[in-house]
């Protein structure tokens, strides 16, 4: 497993900002509580407003938290959607484990007999 902890911050001026690829799991919170967008591409690029979610705690119980077991594959971009009063960043933590889960299997290749015979009850 390895974990990826990090703090990023942006503002709206920076529009999209790129902050993990390919992450098994996904636990980000928004330390300010300022709404912002999360979209996920298949490859690196310029997210569009169809491609994204909004998270407000605004409007929703838990608009500045995000969990993902599993997530999905991609690119994860963040922005933020408004400043601070004096134009301060908007936070954000996050946890990452960006190791696939990897299981071997061993398969016998000894043949197996299955008995198919029935087996009739006479209820006298």
């Amino acid at each position: 497993m390895a974990l990826e902890t990090s703090s990023l911050e942006v503002i709206p001026a920076q529009g999209w900002t790129l902050f993990v690829t390919n992450p098994v799991t996904l636990i980000m919170r928004n330390r300010d509580r300022k709404p912002f967008q999360i979209a996920v591409l298949s490859s690196p690029g310029t997210p569009s407003e169809s491609e994204s979610l909004v998270f407000s705690s605004y409007n929703q119980a838990d608009g500045h938290y995000l969990e993902l077991d599993p997530a999905p594959a991609g690119v994860y971009y963040v922005r933020a959607l408004v400043d601070g009063p004096m134009g301060e960043t908007t936070k954000f933590g996050y946890l990452a484990d960006t190791t696939p889960i990897v299981v071997f299997v061993t398969v016998d290749s000894t043949a197996v007999t299955v008995d198919t015979t029935i087996v009739t009850c006479d209820s006298t």
